[in-house]
Protein backbone atom coordinates (compact mmCIF):
# COMPACT_ATOMS: atom_id res chain seq x y z
CA UNK A 1 0.00 0.00 0.00
CA UNK A 2 1.18 3.55 -0.56
CA UNK A 3 3.23 5.19 2.14
CA UNK A 4 0.44 7.75 2.60
CA UNK A 5 -1.79 5.18 4.33
CA UNK A 6 1.00 4.05 6.65
CA UNK A 7 1.70 7.68 7.57
CA UNK A 8 -2.02 8.20 8.21
CA UNK A 9 -2.11 5.11 10.45
CA UNK A 10 0.91 6.32 12.42
CA UNK A 11 -0.50 9.85 12.82
CA UNK A 12 -3.92 8.55 13.85
CA UNK A 13 -2.36 6.24 16.43
CA UNK A 14 -0.29 9.08 17.88
CA UNK A 15 -3.23 11.50 18.03
CA UNK A 16 -5.65 9.00 19.58
CA UNK A 17 -3.06 7.97 22.16
CA UNK A 18 -2.57 11.64 23.04
CA UNK A 19 -6.33 12.01 23.57
CA UNK A 20 -6.20 9.25 26.18
CA UNK A 21 -2.82 10.00 27.75
CA UNK A 22 -3.03 13.78 27.88
CA UNK A 23 -6.61 15.00 27.69
CA UNK A 24 -8.73 12.29 29.31
CA UNK A 25 -6.04 11.49 31.86
CA UNK A 26 -5.71 15.18 32.71
CA UNK A 27 -9.45 15.53 33.24
CA UNK A 28 -9.48 12.28 35.23
CA UNK A 29 -6.77 13.49 37.61
CA UNK A 30 -8.30 16.97 37.92
CA UNK A 31 -11.65 15.49 38.87
CA UNK A 32 -10.08 13.76 41.87
CA UNK A 33 -8.66 17.09 43.01
CA UNK A 34 -12.06 18.72 42.48
CA UNK A 35 -13.68 15.95 44.52
CA UNK A 36 -11.25 16.51 47.37
CA UNK A 37 -11.76 20.31 47.31
CA UNK A 38 -15.55 20.01 47.27
CA UNK A 39 -15.44 17.54 50.11
CA UNK A 40 -13.14 19.82 52.13
CA UNK A 41 -15.49 22.78 51.46
CA UNK A 42 -18.39 20.85 52.97
CA UNK A 43 -20.13 19.79 49.73
CA UNK A 44 -20.05 16.00 50.01
CA UNK A 45 -22.96 15.45 47.60
CA UNK A 46 -21.27 17.47 44.85
CA UNK A 47 -17.99 15.71 45.61
CA UNK A 48 -19.68 12.33 45.16
CA UNK A 49 -21.17 13.41 41.82
CA UNK A 50 -17.72 14.49 40.60
CA UNK A 51 -16.29 11.16 41.74
CA UNK A 52 -19.01 9.34 39.79
CA UNK A 53 -18.28 11.44 36.69
CA UNK A 54 -14.59 10.65 37.14
CA UNK A 55 -15.41 6.94 36.75
CA UNK A 56 -16.95 7.61 33.31
CA UNK A 57 -14.01 9.75 32.23
CA UNK A 58 -11.72 6.91 33.31
CA UNK A 59 -13.63 4.53 31.05
CA UNK A 60 -13.20 6.95 28.12
CA UNK A 61 -9.51 7.27 28.91
CA UNK A 62 -9.14 3.49 28.89
CA UNK A 63 -10.73 3.26 25.44
CA UNK A 64 -7.86 5.36 24.03
CA UNK A 65 -5.11 3.64 26.02
CA UNK A 66 -2.60 0.99 25.04
CA UNK A 67 -4.81 -1.84 26.34
CA UNK A 68 -5.44 -4.53 23.73
CA UNK A 69 -9.23 -4.03 23.83
CA UNK A 70 -9.16 -0.27 23.42
CA UNK A 71 -10.89 1.44 20.50
CA UNK A 72 -7.59 2.95 19.44
CA UNK A 73 -5.85 -0.41 19.20
CA UNK A 74 -8.78 -1.98 17.36
CA UNK A 75 -8.91 0.85 14.84
CA UNK A 76 -5.15 0.83 14.28
CA UNK A 77 -5.09 -2.97 13.91
CA UNK A 78 -7.92 -2.79 11.37
CA UNK A 79 -6.20 -0.07 9.35
CA UNK A 80 -2.91 -1.96 9.55
CA UNK A 81 -4.59 -5.15 8.28
CA UNK A 82 -6.02 -3.20 5.33
CA UNK A 83 -2.60 -1.74 4.65
CA UNK A 84 -0.88 -5.14 4.83
CA UNK A 85 -3.47 -6.94 2.70
CA UNK A 86 -4.11 -4.33 0.01
CA UNK A 87 -3.79 -5.96 -3.41
CA UNK A 88 -0.74 -4.88 -5.34
CA UNK A 89 -2.74 -4.42 -8.52
CA UNK A 90 -5.30 -2.17 -6.80
CA UNK A 91 -4.55 0.71 -9.16
CA UNK A 92 -6.12 -0.92 -12.22
CA UNK A 93 -7.63 1.49 -14.69
CA UNK A 94 -11.24 0.70 -15.58
CA UNK A 95 -12.33 1.85 -19.00
CA UNK A 96 -14.95 0.75 -21.51
CA UNK A 97 -12.62 -1.91 -22.95
CA UNK A 98 -12.21 -3.46 -19.50
CA UNK A 99 -15.98 -3.37 -18.93
CA UNK A 100 -16.67 -5.01 -22.29
CA UNK A 101 -14.01 -7.66 -21.70
CA UNK A 102 -15.53 -8.41 -18.29
CA UNK A 103 -18.98 -8.71 -19.88
CA UNK A 104 -17.63 -11.04 -22.56
CA UNK A 105 -16.14 -13.30 -19.90
CA UNK A 106 -19.08 -13.05 -17.49
CA UNK A 107 -20.94 -16.11 -16.32
CA UNK A 108 -24.62 -16.97 -16.29
CA UNK A 109 -26.96 -14.05 -15.75
CA UNK A 110 -24.31 -11.45 -14.97
CA UNK A 111 -24.59 -9.70 -18.36
CA UNK A 112 -28.38 -9.52 -17.98
CA UNK A 113 -28.02 -7.98 -14.52
CA UNK A 114 -25.62 -5.44 -15.98
CA UNK A 115 -28.14 -4.57 -18.70
CA UNK A 116 -30.87 -4.17 -16.06
CA UNK A 117 -28.65 -1.68 -14.23
CA UNK A 118 -28.13 0.23 -17.48
CA UNK A 119 -31.89 0.21 -18.18
CA UNK A 120 -32.59 1.48 -14.68
CA UNK A 121 -30.07 4.31 -15.12
CA UNK A 122 -31.61 5.13 -18.49
CA UNK A 123 -35.05 5.13 -16.89
CA UNK A 124 -33.94 7.54 -14.21
CA UNK A 125 -32.62 9.92 -16.84
CA UNK A 126 -35.74 9.90 -19.01
CA UNK A 127 -38.16 9.56 -16.07
CA UNK A 128 -40.01 6.71 -17.70
CA UNK A 129 -42.19 4.40 -15.68
CA UNK A 130 -41.28 0.81 -14.99
CA UNK A 131 -43.64 -1.81 -13.64
CA UNK A 132 -41.43 -4.80 -12.88
CA UNK A 133 -40.49 -4.79 -9.16
CA UNK A 134 -36.79 -5.52 -9.74
CA UNK A 135 -36.55 -2.70 -12.29
CA UNK A 136 -38.36 -0.38 -9.90
CA UNK A 137 -35.76 -1.04 -7.22
CA UNK A 138 -32.93 -0.41 -9.69
CA UNK A 139 -34.63 2.77 -10.89
CA UNK A 140 -35.03 4.05 -7.33
CA UNK A 141 -31.35 3.29 -6.71
CA UNK A 142 -30.24 5.62 -9.51
CA UNK A 143 -32.72 8.46 -8.90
Amino acid sequence: MPLDLQNYINDTNTQLKAIGDIYFNGVYDSMLSLHDWLDAEGCPNSADVVLSMRWFVGKLRDKYSTASGSYRIRLINTLQWINDNWPEDGDVEIDMSAILAALWGAEGGQPMTFILYIDAMRGSISEKRVYEPYLQSYLRHFQ
